[in-house]
Protein backbone atom coordinates (compact mmCIF):
# COMPACT_ATOMS: atom_id res chain seq x y z
CA UNK A 1 0.00 0.00 0.00
CA UNK A 2 2.77 2.39 1.01
CA UNK A 3 4.62 1.47 -2.18
CA UNK A 4 1.56 2.31 -4.31
CA UNK A 5 1.14 5.67 -2.58
CA UNK A 6 4.83 6.38 -3.11
CA UNK A 7 4.62 5.56 -6.82
CA UNK A 8 1.48 7.66 -7.24
CA UNK A 9 3.11 10.61 -5.50
CA UNK A 10 6.20 10.19 -7.67
CA UNK A 11 4.16 10.15 -10.86
CA UNK A 12 2.23 13.25 -9.83
CA UNK A 13 5.47 15.05 -9.01
CA UNK A 14 7.02 14.09 -12.34
CA UNK A 15 3.89 15.24 -14.21
CA UNK A 16 3.89 18.59 -12.47
CA UNK A 17 7.59 19.01 -13.14
CA UNK A 18 7.20 18.21 -16.84
CA UNK A 19 4.19 20.51 -17.21
CA UNK A 20 5.85 23.46 -15.53
CA UNK A 21 9.12 22.77 -17.26
CA UNK A 22 7.52 22.69 -20.70
CA UNK A 23 5.71 25.97 -20.02
CA UNK A 24 8.92 27.64 -18.95
CA UNK A 25 10.81 26.16 -21.92
CA UNK A 26 8.23 27.35 -24.44
CA UNK A 27 8.16 30.80 -22.91
CA UNK A 28 11.94 31.13 -22.86
CA UNK A 29 12.28 29.58 -26.32
CA UNK A 30 9.67 31.87 -27.83
CA UNK A 31 11.07 35.01 -26.25
CA UNK A 32 14.61 34.18 -27.23
CA UNK A 33 14.19 32.87 -30.75
CA UNK A 34 10.90 34.25 -32.18
CA UNK A 35 9.27 37.63 -32.84
CA UNK A 36 6.01 38.79 -34.42
CA UNK A 37 6.54 40.80 -37.60
CA UNK A 38 5.22 44.35 -37.50
CA UNK A 39 3.72 46.13 -40.51
CA UNK A 40 6.43 48.07 -42.29
CA UNK A 41 3.99 49.18 -45.01
CA UNK A 42 3.57 52.95 -45.02
CA UNK A 43 6.81 53.54 -43.11
CA UNK A 44 9.80 55.40 -44.49
CA UNK A 45 12.72 53.05 -45.08
CA UNK A 46 15.00 54.66 -42.46
CA UNK A 47 12.33 54.36 -39.75
CA UNK A 48 11.56 50.77 -40.73
CA UNK A 49 15.27 49.91 -40.69
CA UNK A 50 15.62 51.26 -37.14
CA UNK A 51 12.58 49.29 -35.97
CA UNK A 52 13.80 46.09 -37.65
CA UNK A 53 17.14 46.27 -35.80
CA UNK A 54 15.36 46.71 -32.47
CA UNK A 55 13.32 43.57 -33.24
CA UNK A 56 16.34 41.61 -34.54
CA UNK A 57 14.98 41.45 -38.08
CA UNK A 58 16.81 42.06 -41.35
CA UNK A 59 15.17 44.20 -44.01
CA UNK A 60 15.98 43.20 -47.58
CA UNK A 61 14.92 45.57 -50.39
CA UNK A 62 13.60 43.27 -53.08
CA UNK A 63 12.67 45.97 -55.57
CA UNK A 64 12.04 49.68 -55.98
CA UNK A 65 8.97 50.67 -58.02
CA UNK A 66 6.63 53.59 -58.59
CA UNK A 67 3.50 53.28 -56.46
CA UNK A 68 0.75 55.28 -54.75
CA UNK A 69 3.19 55.96 -51.88
CA UNK A 70 5.75 58.76 -51.57
CA UNK A 71 9.40 58.15 -52.33
CA UNK A 72 11.32 55.84 -49.93
CA UNK A 73 8.11 54.56 -48.32
CA UNK A 74 7.61 50.78 -48.06
CA UNK A 75 4.50 49.59 -49.93
CA UNK A 76 4.71 45.78 -49.55
CA UNK A 77 6.45 43.14 -47.46
CA UNK A 78 6.91 39.36 -47.09
CA UNK A 79 6.15 37.86 -44.62
CA UNK A 80 3.08 39.95 -43.79
CA UNK A 81 2.46 41.55 -40.42
CA UNK A 82 1.59 39.40 -37.38
CA UNK A 83 3.64 36.46 -38.70
CA UNK A 84 5.73 34.53 -36.14
CA UNK A 85 9.31 34.34 -37.41
CA UNK A 86 12.73 33.54 -36.00
CA UNK A 87 14.93 36.41 -34.98
CA UNK A 88 17.32 37.64 -37.68
CA UNK A 89 14.83 36.53 -40.31
CA UNK A 90 15.06 38.41 -43.62
CA UNK A 91 11.96 40.50 -44.29
CA UNK A 92 11.60 41.25 -48.00
CA UNK A 93 10.26 44.71 -48.75
CA UNK A 94 9.27 46.80 -51.77
CA UNK A 95 10.20 50.48 -51.60
CA UNK A 96 8.42 53.21 -53.53
CA UNK A 97 10.32 55.30 -56.08
CA UNK A 98 7.57 57.89 -55.76
CA UNK A 99 3.98 58.32 -56.83
CA UNK A 100 3.10 57.44 -60.41
CA UNK A 101 2.77 60.54 -62.55
CA UNK A 102 -0.17 59.79 -64.82
CA UNK A 103 0.35 61.92 -67.92
CA UNK A 104 -2.06 61.72 -70.86
CA UNK A 105 -0.10 60.34 -73.83
CA UNK A 106 -0.54 61.45 -77.43
CA UNK A 107 -3.39 59.22 -78.65
CA UNK A 108 -4.35 61.01 -81.87
CA UNK A 109 -5.00 58.66 -84.84
CA UNK A 110 -4.14 55.59 -82.78
CA UNK A 111 -6.46 52.58 -82.89
CA UNK A 112 -8.81 52.21 -79.93
CA UNK A 113 -7.64 48.67 -79.10
CA UNK A 114 -4.00 49.80 -78.94
CA UNK A 115 -4.95 52.87 -76.93
CA UNK A 116 -6.74 50.76 -74.30
CA UNK A 117 -3.58 48.66 -73.77
CA UNK A 118 -1.43 51.79 -73.55
CA UNK A 119 -3.72 53.43 -71.01
CA UNK A 120 -3.76 50.32 -68.82
CA UNK A 121 0.06 50.32 -68.74
CA UNK A 122 -0.03 53.98 -67.69
CA UNK A 123 -2.64 53.38 -64.99
CA UNK A 124 -5.25 55.54 -66.77
CA UNK A 125 -8.93 54.58 -66.93
CA UNK A 126 -11.46 55.52 -69.61
CA UNK A 127 -14.61 57.24 -68.35
CA UNK A 128 -16.60 57.83 -71.57
CA UNK A 129 -16.26 56.86 -75.23
CA UNK A 130 -18.12 58.88 -77.90
CA UNK A 131 -18.29 58.26 -81.65
CA UNK A 132 -18.57 60.55 -84.65
CA UNK A 133 -18.00 60.34 -88.40
CA UNK A 134 -14.64 61.65 -89.61
CA UNK A 135 -12.02 61.23 -92.30
CA UNK A 136 -9.85 59.15 -89.96
CA UNK A 137 -9.87 55.33 -90.13
CA UNK A 138 -12.55 53.53 -88.18
CA UNK A 139 -11.87 53.28 -84.41
CA UNK A 140 -9.12 55.92 -84.52
CA UNK A 141 -8.79 58.47 -81.73
CA UNK A 142 -9.93 61.93 -82.81
CA UNK A 143 -9.54 63.68 -79.47
CA UNK A 144 -9.36 63.07 -75.74
CA UNK A 145 -10.34 65.01 -72.65
CA UNK A 146 -8.23 66.05 -70.75
CA UNK A 147 -5.88 66.83 -73.62
CA UNK A 148 -2.51 65.29 -74.45
CA UNK A 149 0.20 66.20 -71.92
CA UNK A 150 -2.18 66.80 -69.01
CA UNK A 151 -1.06 65.49 -65.62
CA UNK A 152 -4.05 63.66 -64.18
CA UNK A 153 -5.16 64.04 -60.59
CA UNK A 154 -5.79 61.05 -58.33
CA UNK A 155 -8.66 58.87 -59.67
CA UNK A 156 -9.17 61.21 -62.66
CA UNK A 157 -10.26 59.42 -65.85
CA UNK A 158 -10.26 60.45 -69.50
CA UNK A 159 -12.91 60.55 -72.23
CA UNK A 160 -12.27 59.60 -75.86
CA UNK A 161 -13.80 60.67 -79.18
CA UNK A 162 -13.60 57.86 -81.73
CA UNK A 163 -13.89 57.91 -85.52
CA UNK A 164 -16.69 56.02 -87.28
CA UNK A 165 -15.18 56.94 -90.69
CA UNK A 166 -17.17 58.62 -93.46
CA UNK A 167 -18.25 55.37 -95.04
CA UNK A 168 -21.98 55.68 -95.77
CA UNK A 169 -22.38 52.27 -97.35
CA UNK A 170 -24.83 50.05 -95.50
CA UNK A 171 -23.61 46.90 -93.79
CA UNK A 172 -25.44 43.76 -92.77
CA UNK A 173 -25.57 42.42 -89.27
CA UNK A 174 -23.30 39.33 -89.18
CA UNK A 175 -24.43 36.08 -87.61
CA UNK A 176 -22.49 35.87 -84.36
CA UNK A 177 -24.81 33.60 -82.38
CA UNK A 178 -22.97 30.61 -80.93
CA UNK A 179 -19.44 32.02 -81.09
CA UNK A 180 -17.36 33.39 -78.21
CA UNK A 181 -17.39 37.05 -77.29
CA UNK A 182 -13.81 37.86 -78.38
CA UNK A 183 -14.41 36.45 -81.87
CA UNK A 184 -17.75 38.25 -82.12
CA UNK A 185 -16.09 41.51 -81.10
CA UNK A 186 -13.57 41.25 -83.97
CA UNK A 187 -16.33 40.44 -86.48
CA UNK A 188 -18.37 43.46 -85.40
CA UNK A 189 -15.35 45.76 -85.57
CA UNK A 190 -14.64 44.64 -89.14
CA UNK A 191 -18.25 45.45 -90.02
CA UNK A 192 -17.91 48.95 -88.48
CA UNK A 193 -20.46 48.05 -85.80
CA UNK A 194 -20.23 49.06 -82.15
CA UNK A 195 -20.99 46.89 -79.12
CA UNK A 196 -23.63 48.52 -76.94
CA UNK A 197 -25.30 46.98 -73.93
CA UNK A 198 -24.23 43.50 -72.84
CA UNK A 199 -26.58 41.29 -70.84
CA UNK A 200 -25.33 38.18 -69.08
CA UNK A 201 -27.36 35.06 -68.34
CA UNK A 202 -26.41 31.59 -67.16
CA UNK A 203 -27.11 28.64 -69.46
CA UNK A 204 -25.51 25.42 -68.18
CA UNK A 205 -25.81 23.78 -71.61
CA UNK A 206 -23.69 26.43 -73.38
CA UNK A 207 -20.00 27.21 -72.96
CA UNK A 208 -18.92 30.32 -71.11
CA UNK A 209 -18.73 33.68 -72.99
CA UNK A 210 -20.81 32.41 -75.92
CA UNK A 211 -23.15 34.86 -77.68
CA UNK A 212 -26.74 33.76 -77.13
CA UNK A 213 -28.59 36.61 -78.83
CA UNK A 214 -28.03 39.94 -80.57
CA UNK A 215 -30.08 43.00 -81.36
CA UNK A 216 -30.28 43.70 -84.30
CA UNK A 217 -30.56 40.13 -85.57
CA UNK A 218 -28.34 38.56 -88.22
CA UNK A 219 -28.99 39.79 -91.77
CA UNK A 220 -30.52 43.16 -90.88
CA UNK A 221 -29.31 46.14 -92.96
CA UNK A 222 -27.49 48.70 -90.80
CA UNK A 223 -25.56 51.95 -91.10
CA UNK A 224 -21.87 51.88 -90.19
CA UNK A 225 -21.47 52.80 -86.55
CA UNK A 226 -24.75 51.20 -85.51
CA UNK A 227 -24.92 49.85 -81.97
CA UNK A 228 -25.34 46.11 -81.40
CA UNK A 229 -26.62 44.82 -78.05
CA UNK A 230 -25.54 41.35 -76.97
CA UNK A 231 -26.72 38.58 -74.66
CA UNK A 232 -23.76 36.53 -73.41
CA UNK A 233 -23.60 33.30 -71.47
CA UNK A 234 -21.67 33.72 -68.24
CA UNK A 235 -21.23 30.96 -65.67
Amino acid sequence: MKKAIYLLTLLISISIFLFLGSRIFVKLFFNEYYVITPSFIGMKYDDAFTLSKKMSLNLVVLEKEFSKYNKDVIFDQIPKMNTKVKKNRAIKIWVSKGKIERKVPNLFRNDLAEVKSLLIKNGIEIENVSYTHSSLPFNSIIACDPAYGTILKANQKISLLISLSQNTKNVYMPDIIGINFESAKKILEKSNLIIGKTEFINDDFVDNNIILDSSPRAGEKLHPGSVVNLTINQK
